[in-house]
């Protein structure tokens, strides 16, 4: 029998990683569609697992729901890593664009590719720029135009 691992991105040898599972267990199933027969309804079971990195054994939790019809099918329908929880800065009520370019850039930052997340967060200011219609030909003169209007410091 071979022994289960994620790939996970590892916050603290800072890159991704094949973390080893120790222990996996099923919630309750909850039953989402009661049909007449009830083998034909639909069940939602999430499978808990706890892993340790390989590198450093820091722990994960992840939570993985799956999707049933008895004797029919099973699938996966979402994973969420538990913890550790990513440490994305807090960006508000931005707009989507810039949202987006920085989402992209955090993701390129966890998994050590330093120079396509720092193109995404120069992404980021320019929709910023575009969003707030700062004047000039470059990043650089649209910043110093934002901050003479007092708009960023």
């Amino acid at each position: 029998m071979s022994e289960e691992s994620l790939d996970e991105f590892c916050p603290e040898c800072n890159m991704q990683v094949s973390a080893r599972v120790i222990y996996s267990g099923h919630g309750s199933p909850s039953q989402k569609d009661v049909l007449l027969d009830e083998s034909d309804s639909r069940y939602e079971t999430e499978l808990y697992s706890v892993a340790l990195c390989t590198r450093c054994e820091s722990p994960f939790l992840l939570k993985q729901t799956y999707c049933e019809v008895p004797g029919e099918f099973v699938t996966l329908v979402s994973q969420e890593l538990l913890y550790p929880k990513p440490s994305n800065l807090p960006i508000g009520n931005a707009p989507e664009p810039v949202i987006r370019a920085y989402r992209q850039a955090a993701s390129c930052f966890r998994s050590s590719s330093f120079e396509a997340s720092a193109l995404m967060c120069r992404r980021s200011l320019e929709a910023l720029c575009k969003h707030l219609s700062a004047k000039g030909d470059n990043l650089k003169t649209k910043l110093n135009s934002l901050a003479e209007q007092g708009v960023i410091y």
